[in-house]
């Protein structure tokens, strides 16, 4: 039949897939691709609703060539280069406004987890004053009444 290639999508695998008749095929250089895996590489997603674990682990999405890495860390950094620079007069008026209308520093220390479990620190700016009580972080509420008049103009006006 000059099959080109295999795709094998069905909802439920156990006990119905041709498991003598794919290896055949297989072993005839015919290649055999899951249903999600073809997706993948065809469309450059993977179809959320029949993913199986095992997709994820198979898949071939998490590789990246040295090439592609450092092409997107060069790119990553370029980006955040230009941003600093486009944004640093509003960086510069935002801390301003919070210097003159709260007390304590402009910018704090947070210790966050990056890739493959690394800490790194990120520096942000205090959108409202003082902790939860016991100078210990929280998170804000929809209507805290610690939020700085400044955090509140920010959180308008960031997206999502």
């Amino acid at each position: 039949m000059r099959v080109d290639r295999i795709v094998v999508a069905l909802d439920e695998r156990r006990g119905k897939l041709p498991v003598e008749q794919l290896l055949f095929c297989r072993l005839k250089g015919i290649p055999v691709d899951d249903g999600a895996t073809f997706t993948e590489n065809l469309c450059g997603r993977l179809p959320v609703e029949n993913l199986y674990p095992s997709s994820l682990i198979f898949s071939d999405g998490f590789k990246r060539s040295l090439i592609i890495r450092r092409l997107k860390r060069f790119i990553d950094i370029s980006c955040s280069l230009a941003g600093l620079l486009i944004l640093s007069p509003l960086s510069l008026a935002v801390s301003a406004a919070i210097k003159f209308e709260s007390e304590g520093p402009v910018f704090y220390r947070q210790e966050r987890i990056g890739k493959h479990g690394m800490p790194f620190e990120n520096f942000e700016i205090p959108l409202h004053a003082g902790g939860c009580g016991k100078k210990r972080p929280c998170m804000a509420a929809v209507n805290d009444e610690r939020i700085t008049k400044v955090g509140r103009v920010i959180r308008r006006a960031a997206p999502g």
